[in-house]
């Protein structure tokens, strides 16, 4: 299988500035600093077209105002913490322990994002639409995963889609932040696939769109 050699994040985050970067031979960490407090990814590549990033972000706010580029997705989930994001039009929606959203970057207009209780832990996949495809087509034909077919149906219009904390989510996602080192590229390829395999059989119902709050959606 050919691996990803591309960095995915850096080219649809273009103009994000990092604090620093630091190349192992695991991984690539980011480093982001800033005055509300310190985060950093670790992110990992997978097969061609595919980037799995751990976040632990110990800050107020990581935003930044860019211009991101399209044809990624973007796959969070919350293992410990919360994240609110806006959008422009004023629709809020507030990530949580256990919950996973699925966006299109590029296409869902950021306005600002907050880390209410200051932390964030949790992991992204970057799936580059174009390329993963032709990598799921030729190492994964039986799994018949159509990415374009999960973007249409989750990210209509570009906006976000959040679903809740459920058991199907926890038993694929949950051994990927325990995974032994040793097998870890390994493990999560196969995670991966099965997470789309999962998003296959979402329906509207599993699913929460957001809706317009004209205050931030946490309180303490």
């Amino acid at each position: 299988m050919e691996l990803n050699h591309e960095d995915i994040i850096e080219n649809v985050l273009e103009g994000y500035i990092f604090s620093e970067k630091k190349v192992t031979d695991e991984c690539k960490i980011y480093t982001i600093e800033n005055p509300t407090g310190f985060g950093e990814m670790r992110c990992y590549n997978l097969f061609e077209g595919v980037q799995l990033s751990y976040n632990n972000l110990n800050m107020e706010t990581a935003y930044q105002k860019i211009n991101p580029k399209s044809g990624v997705l973007e796959i969070d989930h919350c293992l410990e913490g919360c994240y609110e994001f806006k959008l422009e039009n004023n629709e809020r929606a507030l990530i949580g322990k256990g919950d996973i959203s699925v966006i299109e970057i590029g296409k869902v207009p950021f306005e600002d994002s907050c880390i209410p209780t200051k932390k964030y832990v949790g992991l992204s996949i970057f799936i580059d639409i174009e390329k993963a495809q032709k990598s799921i087509d030729k190492y994964f034909p039986y799994a018949k995963i159509d990415l374009l077919e999960i973007k249409d149906r989750l990210c209509k219009n570009g906006a976000a889609l959040i679903i809740h904390s459920r058991h199907e989510i926890d038993h694929v996602i949950s051994e990927l932040y325990r995974v032994d080192s040793r097998i870890r590229l390994s493990y999560s390829i196969t995670k991966t696939i099965e997470l789309l395999l999962f998003l296959n059989l979402v329906e509207s119902s599993d699913t929460f769109k957001l809706t317009s709050f004209s205050e931030p959606v946490y309180k303490a």
